[in-house]
């Protein structure tokens, strides 16, 4: 059972994929742009540090990914005003536009990726909520 649930989750995920790069996207590009759009709204415009950090994803590899989306004219990159080595990220409308797009599908790969937690849906989610909040306290957020 649990291979298959497995081989299951690896279809949706390549599904998934396939279906972002059809939108002109890869996965780590929505992940990079959604997140960007969810810190500004908690918080006000991200810097490319603290997009990696929530990301968990090394700098480098997220100031790539930003550079692609500024070319896609989803996201902006600006000086931030207090320190002149970061930089400040926004999403565009373009980027708004791709992520209302993206919304479906990402929501039907989720359908399809926990399909095989059932009924203990809620459970599962909680228990995931705790362990995500446990740890950004642990990493000091």
């Amino acid at each position: 059972l649990q291979d298959a649930v497995h081989s299951q989750q690896i279809v949706t995920r390549q599904r998934l994929n396939g279906e972002l790069l059809e939108m002109g996207l890869t996965h780590l590009q929505m992940i990079a742009l959604g997140s960007t759009a969810w810190l500004t709204r908690i918080g006000g415009a991200p810097s490319q540090a603290r997009l990696a950090k929530f990301c968990a994803m090394d700098p480098m590899l997220i100031s790539k990914v930003v550079r692609t989306l500024e070319k896609k004219r989803a996201i902006v990159r600006t000086l931030d005003p207090h320190d002149t080595r970061s930089k400040l990220l926004s999403v565009t409308d373009e980027g708004n536009r791709i992520i209302l797009q993206c919304i479906p599908v990402i929501e039907r790969a989720y359908e399809n990726f926990f399909a095989a937690v059932g009924e203990n849906e809620p459970q599962f989610h909680d228990m995931l909520l705790r362990l995500f909040r446990t740890m950004k306290a642990i990493e000091g957020e």
